[in-house]
């Protein structure tokens, strides 16, 4: 269960994360920050078997917000009305999308070309003030490289948590635009 308070929600005291037998840290950790942001929409790229999903739909009923994720496979893994699901790969993903995020959650293709490609192209797509968050940046070459050229351009990072998480956060004065100022 989640012990800490959820900051500026007052209205909100203790929500109890009841939504997978045994609720991982990491789950944990990624419905704590969604409910810390007060998210209203998520962008979320791989859903895999779901737990990431879940954690991060637990909080947005807190919320009232809603999540649109992609992966490559058909990944329907809850009916829930503030998930919408896209089967489709990353680009195509993100060519789609318009609206500006709270938060973003980046577990696809962990090659570092498609994590970088990933990373460039939703960053304008992240709110001033957002958080963008990238799994298995201890465990895969590709995110943990990503990381560290996003750390080399002196933007604000921190991680990793849960032994896994790499977070970015996008501050006012931050480029629009990723492209040339990371890769490699």
């Amino acid at each position: 269960m989640i012990q800490d308070s959820v900051g500026a929600m007052p209205s909100m005291s203790k929500p109890k994360m009841q939504f997978t037998e045994g609720n991982r840290p990491y789950e944990e950790f990624l419905y704590t920050k969604t409910l810390e942001l007060n998210a209203q929409l998520v962008y979320e790229v791989g859903v895999c078997h779901g737990f990431s999903t879940k954690a991060i739909l637990g909080a947005l009923e807190q919320t009232g917000g809603r999540l649109v994720s992609c992966d490559v496979d058909d990944c329907r893994v809850t009916d829930s009305p503030r998930w919408t699901f896209i089967q489709t790969n990353s680009a195509d993903f993100i060519a789609h999308l318009d609206a500006e995020a709270d938060m973003i959650y980046v577990d696809g293709d962990h090659s570092y070309g498609s994590v970088l490609s990933d990373v460039i192209g939703l960053w304008p797509l992240l709110k001033v003030g957002g958080l963008m968050i990238l799994d298995d940046t201890v465990n895969f070459p590709g995110p943990r490289e990503v990381m560290a050229h996003l750390r080399d351009a002196g933007l604000e990072t921190a991680g990793p948590f849960e032994n896994t998480f790499g977070l970015l956060f996008k501050r006012e004065g931050d480029p629009d635009s990723l492209e040339g100022v990371i890769g490699g």
